[in-house]
């Protein structure tokens, strides 16, 4: 949803919807993804979990070689 809000407030065509070269982060999301160092300097408060910035990053997928120990194994990504 901050992708579609960022899109309307900037006047952005709504095709950018589904071919934006670029993701909406919050600090904690910017984390999970791994690219918090590369845009904690965009964000108003990185401490703020509401706090939204534009990453040209794409996240690249995760994989077994980059999950997360977890002795439940919960924090993989898995088919639905």
């Amino acid at each position: 949803m901050k992708l579609v809000e960022h899109i309307v407030r900037n006047d952005r065509p709504f095709t950018d919807i589904v071919t934006a070269d670029y993701i909406m982060v919050t600090p904690y999301s910017a984390r999970g993804y791994g690219i918090f160092e590369e845009v904690k300097s965009k964000f108003k408060n990185p401490d703020d979990p509401s706090s939204t910035s534009r990453s040209s990053s794409r996240p690249e997928g995760r994989s077994k070689t980059t999950d997360q120990e977890s002795a439940t194994g919960d924090y993989r990504t898995r088919a639905c």
